[in-house]
């Protein structure tokens, strides 16, 4: 068998190479090589990873991405992002950028890998599962078609809402007379994230670090719209405007302080973002939850249908 070489990413050609191969793998939700350069960034510098593409012969043949999850409570744990070329002998090309994979993640001090698969590119499943790898949570990816989308029947649950004393702002919004708003947004992520089911221990990011994030180039505040009671934070969710095709939106994060659960403001918010998303020109938006998460039954409730399912499985090394 022929042996694969990895090039590290250094310039803006070579993001140019990773972008393709990424989108290879997520046509519904491409990205920009400026996007994945950001994206990059925002990994802190002490956090050992590797960014590359893979060359069989001269020829380039995908690319990986090796980095110490440092999001998580633990310190072994590496997250690896594999893009193989689906030509030719998908399945034996798969199985050699496991092999790959698994020994840059292995030099780098990993102990432990986790990789995501999707179930409609069913090759790097196969090979996860014969290379010992088990299988663990399974989030179905659902897409809206924004088109098609009436927010009318759900006017009444934001009604409500505003009837409570509940106002609706959008961070753009807030900025204009909170001068330390980010931190807020920070802080409220943060708590928000320790409720998201994950296969792995949630350690939560430093602020310094997570500012980062808003440098997005997908990130718009006019789009991340909270739920504000007595002045204080309680719920929040937001969309993302795709950078290679306009008409495509994506879903960030959706939560609500468990003291203000139950009074629709889940529903409220995002019934609003779909109704902007679809004013901006928006035709499809995409999100994902895992299987056993309230949030995939209210979006389900809104009109998504599941286009296929993210499915994670990790190994030790």
């Amino acid at each position: 068998m022929r042996t694969l070489t990895l090039r590290d990413i250094t310039t803006p050609a070579d993001w140019s190479v990773y972008a393709k191969f990424c989108n290879v793998h997520t046509l519904e939700n491409p990205s920009t090589p400026e996007q994945l350069a950001h994206w990059a960034s925002e990994t802190p510098e002490r956090v050992p990873r590797r960014r590359c593409i893979v060359e069989l012969d001269g020829a380039e043949v995908g690319a990986i991405n090796v980095t110490q999850a440092f999001w998580s409570a633990d310190e072994g744990l590496f997250s690896v992002r594999l893009y193989p070329s689906r030509e030719g002998d998908a399945e034996a090309l798969a199985d050699q950028f496991f092999e790959i994979g698994e020994k840059a993640a292995k030099d780098l001090g990993c102990q432990r890998i986790t990789v995501w698969t999707r179930t409609d590119i069913p090759e790097t499943a196969h090979v996860a599962e014969a290379r010992g790898y088990k299988m663990g949570q399974r989030n179905p990816v659902t897409s809206l078609d924004l088109a098609a989308f009436d927010p009318s029947p759900w006017q009444a649950t934001i009604d409500a809402a505003l009837a409570r004393g509940y106002e609706f702002k959008t961070w753009a919004e807030v900025a204009k007379t909170d001068p330390d708003y980010r931190r807020k947004w920070w802080e409220f992520d943060m708590v928000a994230m320790e409720t998201v089911p994950l296969p792995y221990e949630w350690k939560g990011i430093p602020y310094e670090d997570w500012l980062k994030f808003l440098e997005d180039p997908s990130l718009d505040e006019t789009l991340q719209l909270n739920a504000f009671k007595d002045g204080e934070i309680v719920a929040m969710t937001g969309v993302f405007h795709n950078q290679v095709d306009t008409t495509i939106f994506s879903t960030g994060l959706t939560a609500t302080h468990e003291a203000h659960r139950r009074q629709g403001l889940a529903t409220a918010l995002k019934v609003q973002n779909l109704a902007e998303a679809k004013r901006r020109g928006g035709k499809r938006l995409y999100t994902d939850n895992e299987e056993k998460n309230p949030m995939l039954g209210l979006n389900v409730a809104l009109g998504f249908c599941e286009e296929y399912a993210s499915v994670h499985y990790d190994r030790a090394i």
